[in-house]
């Protein structure tokens, strides 16, 4: 399950004010088994625009690595067996379902959002997408990636995620999800002569079952403005770990702290910042 942080601060004095533009990208947020089925996998799924910062502003052609068809790129929402760099990639089911006229000179959240916003062909508009049916009783994650066109190169070849974005599936009855989608975390007013500032905030985490999961930051460092640098990291009983750290989580109600630390260089400009990341929950 995917959950979007936000970091905001800003100078106590203000000489000009900087506002960012979101980078909205289609990404699962969460991904369910339903155990009633023996002979297939069926995924209940649910997905939202999320920000995924700086990411975003990548031009296709710079990320989308699939051969052939010229300036287009294929798109959309895709199960896939194995591991990450695995050759077995669905597309409901279909290689033909995928979104194809994704030019290689949008943005990825540009080519994101044309796809949020013009559905798959022969199906319904992505976000109303709820249910996947896998063919196979196996599957390792979901998630909105760029792949080739069908028939021009095989399919079968590696899908680019952005933002890391390959959601695993969970055993039927044992998942985690987050109490909240998205937290804030507001460094306030900062002089300018301060060299860095530090917020911890607190994220539900809810279990059905003891489990161990892995937290996983999209980007923990994140540039707000020229000198003035996030870096993110998880905190438990005052001690700080990296993303990608495998926790064990009790059945219920979790918390787990987030805590941003900010750099400040000497000559950066007073101003008003944010930029955004996301956190998910991987199941080791």
């Amino acid at each position: 399950m995917f959950m979007s942080i936000r970091i905001v601060f800003s100078f106590l004095v203000l000489l000009f004010s900087q506002f960012c533009t979101a980078s909205l990208f289609p990404m699962v947020t969460s991904v369910k088994i339903d155990p009633s089925n023996t002979e297939y996998i069926q995924l209940i799924i649910t997905s939202q625009l999320m920000d995924i910062g700086p990411l975003g502003d990548i031009l296709v052609k710079d990320y989308y690595t699939g051969g052939g068809g010229g300036n287009n790129g294929n798109f959309g929402i895709v199960t896939k067996t194995k591991d990450k760099s695995a050759t077995t990639i669905y597309a409901y089911g279909s290689k033909e379902n995928m979104l194809a006229g994704i030019d290689e000179n949008m943005t990825i959240s540009e080519a994101g959002l044309y796809a949020w916003n013009h559905g798959l062909s022969n199906n319904s508009i992505i976000k109303m997408i709820s249910t996947l049916t896998h063919q196979r009783f196996s599957a390792l994650c979901v998630g909105f990636g760029f792949g080739p066109i069908p028939g021009v190169v095989s399919f079968e070849t590696a899908v680019n995620y952005p933002a890391n974005g390959c959601l695993q599936a969970p055993p039927p009855y044992e998942y985690c999800e987050f109490g909240i989608p998205q937290i804030t975390q507001d460094h306030k007013n900062v002089l300018t002569t301060a060299k860095t500032s530090q917020v911890i905030s607190g994220m539900a985490i809810n279990c059905t079952a003891e489990i161990g999961v892995r937290l996983i930051i999209g980007q923990d460092t994140l540039q707000l403005a020229p000198g003035v640098i996030s870096k993110l990291v998880f905190n438990k009983n005052g001690t700080d770990y990296p993303g990608g750290r495998i926790f064990n989580l009790k059945s219920g109600a979790n918390v787990m702290n987030i805590k941003s630390t900010l750099s400040i260089a000497p000559d950066a400009d007073a101003g008003s910042y944010e930029a955004s990341t996301i956190i998910y929950i991987e199941y080791p």
